[in-house]
C-alpha cells in the first residue's frame, strides 16, 4: 500500500460558438450588441464568464443604451455587472456555464459525502421524464402513481408542497438484492439548461438527460457519453455516436421467487439453450418446471418465445405419454359417468391445476357476522354494492393453520375496488385498516417466503437523438438508496465502483489526526491487502464470464476500507458550484472532502475570478481553507 494526497483536475468547461454568438448579437442588437462584444471578449478571463454575462444582459437587451426603451443606464464592464448580479442573488445565470472536475485518489468517505450533497451535479432530466412513485391519500398507500418531473419540481414553490417532498416514495434499484423496492425524496432540483440528448430503448421505451447522465448498465453503471464510446453534434444538431457498450437497465419484470438462475446469470426457464437441452432429454413441461423453480405453464410460455415448440414432436417425444394411438368417445353422459369423470381430472390431473394454489376457505357464518358488523358497506370507500361484489379482507396476511385467519378483529369488509387496491400492499394498508375496525394495531405477520421478485430487465440502445437545450432537474434520495426509475430506466450518480472494478493497488490519504500513527496504519492496511490477495487469487478469473466476476468483486469489496483510495468525475454549474464550496470547505465539514473543496476554490478563483471575486478564505489548523463568499443568495 501507500499514502497519497488527494487531487483535483478541471477536465472540462462550457465553451462558446462565437459565430453563432456574434449571429445572435446582430439578430437582437445590432452594430451595439457587436461593440459591447469586442469590448468584453478583450477583457474576459474565460468563456464561462462571457456566456454567464451574455445570459444574462439577454433577459433585457442591456448590451448598450437605447436597446431597451427602459433601460437608461447599464454597467459598462463585466466586472461590475457580475458583482451587481450575485449581490442582488440572481444566480439563475451562473447556471448557463458548468465545469467538470476529476477527483483522484479521494477516498470512499469523499466519494460518499459528495453523493449525499449532489445539488444540481450532473444528474440531468429533462421535465417530461415520467418518475414512479406509490401514492398515498390522506396518510396511507393509494395506488402507484406517474408523475413529471417539472410538475414533482412545481412543489418546491410552496410551503403545502415542500411539506409534502419527503413523503414522496419513488421506486428504487436495491443494489445488494437485485430488486425493486421503495426509497424516500430528500430534495428536487433545478439542474439548469443543458444539452439534452433522447435515447431510445429496443422496445420503444424513451428517456431525455443530459450526456454526463449515469445510467446502469449490463457493465454497472456508466455515463451516457461512456456508453455510446463519444456523442458528437453536427452543425445540422444530427448527433453522432458509437456502439453502445452494453445494454441499459429498465424497470424490469417479476419472477417466481424459486427460480433457478444459472452461472451466466440468465434464469433457465427463459434460456433457449437450457430449455432446447431438457426437452432434448426427453422430459416432460412438468418435469423441466419442477428443475426450474417455475410451473410447467410458465414453461410452455418460454418454450414458445423461443421458438422450441415443435421440437418435442419432431424428435418424437410426444408419445412419451402413452396415449399415442388412443381414440377416445364421450359416450352417454349419466350421473355415474360424470362422477368418474370429476374423479379421473381431480387434483394434478386436472389441466387447470396451478399446483394446489386455491382461494383460501371462508365460512358462510363467519362470512355473514361480518358484513352485519359493518351493514353491508366497503369500509374504505363506504359504497354499498351487492353482498356478492363484497370481500372479506384478512388484515393479517392470510395462511394455513394461522389463529387470526378467524379471528373478526383481523377480518374487514372491502368492495372489489379496494380490495385489489390492498392486496399487494397488505403491511402498509394494515395500521389504517385497524384503525377502521376501532382494535388495537398489529404488525402483520408472513411466514411463507415471497412468490415474486422485481428485477432489473437489460435492453439495448437502439437510437440516439439530439434535442437541443432544455431545462434539466434532479432527485437528491435520502439513504441508502441513490437512484430511481425514470421512464422505466434506471438512473444513478457518476462514480467509480469497486462493485464492478478490482482494485489493483490499495492507497490511502492519511488525515492530520493520524499523522503519528502512520507506521501502524500502514501496517493494518497491508495485513488487510495480503488477506485481500490470497482471497482474490483463489478464484479463476479467466474461466469465469463478467456477469458472475461483478457479483464476485461486489462481495469481495466488503472486506476493503472506506479509506481507500478512488476516483470520481463530478460536473457542476457555476452557482452549484459556489453553493458546495461554501458547503463543503466549513469548518464543521469532513476534513478530506474539505481539503479536495479547498483546491476546487483556489482553481475556480484563478479561472473564473469575476464570479468568484467575492469568495475570501480563513486558514484553518489543519492546513486547509475555510471558504465563504460576500454573497450568498445566489
Amino acid at each position: 500500500m501507500e499514502f497519497v494526497e488527494p487531487k483535483v483536475f478541471l477536465i472540462a468547461e462550457s465553451k462558446v460558438d462565437h459565430d453563432q454568438l456574434k449571429e445572435m448579437l446582430i439578430a437582437v442588437g445590432g452594430d451595439t450588441a457587436l461593440q459591447w462584444l469586442a469590448k468584453t471578449k478583450e477583457a474576459s478571463k474565460s468563456e464561462g464568464e462571457l456566456l454567464t454575462e451574455v445570459s444574462g444582459r439577454m433577459c433585457y437587451k442591456s448590451f448598450g443604451i437605447g436597446l431597451n426603451p427602459n433601460v437608461t443606464k447599464i454597467r459598462q464592464n463585466s466586472q461590475d455587472y457580475i458583482d451587481n448580479t450575485l449581490a442582488k442573488g440572481d444566480g439563475s445565470i451562473f447556471e448557463h456555464a458548468s465545469c467538470t472536475f476529476a477527483f483522484i485518489d479521494v477516498s470512499r468517505v469523499t466519494t460518499h459525502e459528495l453523493v449525499r450533497h449532489r445539488v444540481g451535479t450532473a444528474m440531468c432530466l429533462t421535465g417530461d421524464t415520467l418518475i414512479h412513485s406509490v401514492r398515498t391519500l390522506h396518510g396511507r398507500p393509494d395506488g402507484t402513481k406517474k408523475r413529471k418531473l417539472e410538475d414533482l419540481y412545481q412543489m418546491n414553490l410552496t410551503p403545502h408542497g415542500r411539506s409534502r417532498i419527503p413523503l414522496l416514495k419513488l421506486r428504487v434499484l436495491d443494489e445488494h438484492s437485485n430488486t425493486f423496492t421503495s426509497g424516500k425524496v430528500h430534495r428536487i432540483l433545478n439542474s439548469g439548461i443543458k444539452d439534452v440528448f433522447e435515447i431510445e430503448l429496443e422496445d420503444g421505451s424513451k428517456c431525455k438527460m443530459t450526456r454526463d447522465h449515469t445510467i446502469l448498465t449490463s457493465k454497472g453503471w456508466m455515463r451516457l457519453e461512456d456508453l455510446v464510446q463519444f456523442i458528437d453534434v453536427n452543425a445540422n444538431r444530427v448527433a453522432f455516436y458509437g456502439t453502445p457498450l452494453a445494454t441499459v437497465a429498465t424497470n424490469g419484470y417479476t419472477i417466481p421467487y424459486t427460480a433457478l438462475q444459472l452461472e451466466d446469470g440468465i434464469y433457465a426457464y427463459r434460456s433457449k439453450w437450457w430449455l432446447e437441452a431438457k426437452i432434448r432429454d426427453g422430459l416432460t413441461f412438468r418435469e423441466i418446471g419442477a428443475i426450474a423453480g417455475v410451473s410447467l405453464h410458465t414453461v410452455r410460455v418460454w418454450v414458445q418465445k423461443r421458438g422450441l415448440t415443435g421440437l418435442s414432436k419432431s424428435l418424437k417425444l410426444y408419445a412419451r405419454a402413452g396415449n399415442k394411438g388412443l381414440h377416445y368417445t364421450l359416450g352417454p353422459m349419466n350421473e355415474k359417468r360424470r362422477g368418474e369423470i370429476s374423479l379421473r381430472m381431480r387434483g394434478e390431473k386436472n389441466h387447470r391445476w396451478r399446483g394446489g394454489i386455491t382461494p383460501h376457505p371462508m365460512n358462510p357464518e363467519l362470512r355473514g357476522l361480518i358484513l352485519k358488523r359493518d351493514r353491508y358497506h366497503c369500509r374504505m370507500c363506504s359504497k354499498s354494492p351487492t353482498r356478492y361484489m363484497l370481500s372479506i379482507h384478512h388484515i393479517d396476511i392470510y395462511e394455513p393453520g394461522k389463529a387470526s385467519n378467524t379471528d373478526p378483529n383481523n377480518l374487514i369488509t372491502l368492495c372489489k375496488r379496494c380490495h385489489g387496491r390492498v392486496t399487494g400492499f397488505e403491511t402498509m394498508y394494515a395500521p389504517y385498516l385497524y384503525r377502521l375496525l376501532n382494535v388495537p394495531i398489529q404488525f402483520p405477520t408472513k411466514n411463507s417466503p415471497r412468490t415474486k421478485l422485481h428485477k432489473p430487465k437489460f435492453l439495448t440502445l437502439v437510437r440516439l437523438k439530439y434535442c437541443g437545450k432544455q431545462q434539466t432537474y434532479d432527485i437528491m434520495m435520502k439513504e441508502p438508496y441513490h437512484n430511481f426509475i425514470a421512464n422505466h430506466i434506471i438512473v444513478h450518480n457518476s462514480q467509480e465502483s469497486l462493485r464492478y472494478v478490482r482494485p489493483t493497488s490499495l492507497k490511502f490519504w492519511l488525515p492530520p489526526d493520524l499523522e503519528g500513527k502512520s507506521k501502524e496504519i500502514k501496517s493494518i492496511v497491508e495485513d488487510i491487502e495480503k488477506d485481500y490477495r490470497r482471497l482474490e487469487s483463489s478464484f479463476e478469473w479467466e474461466k469465469i464470464n463478467f456477469d458472475v466476476k461483478k457479483r464476485i468483486t461486489s462481495a469481495l469489496r466488503r472486506i476493503l476500507p472506506d479509506g481507500m483510495a478512488t476516483s470520481i468525475i463530478w460536473t457542476a454549474n457555476h452557482r452549484t458550484i459556489r453553493h458546495v464550496i461554501t458547503m463543503r470547505t466549513a469548518e464543521s465539514a469532513e476534513v478530506e472532502i474539505r481539503l479536495v473543496f479547498d483546491k476546487v476554490a483556489r482553481i475556480m478563483k484563478e479561472k473564473f475570478p469575476l464570479i468568484y471575486r467575492d469568495f475570501e478564505y480563513v486558514e484553518l489548523d489543519d492546513k486547509t481553507r475555510s471558504w465563504r463568499p460576500k454573497y450568498v443568495k445566489a
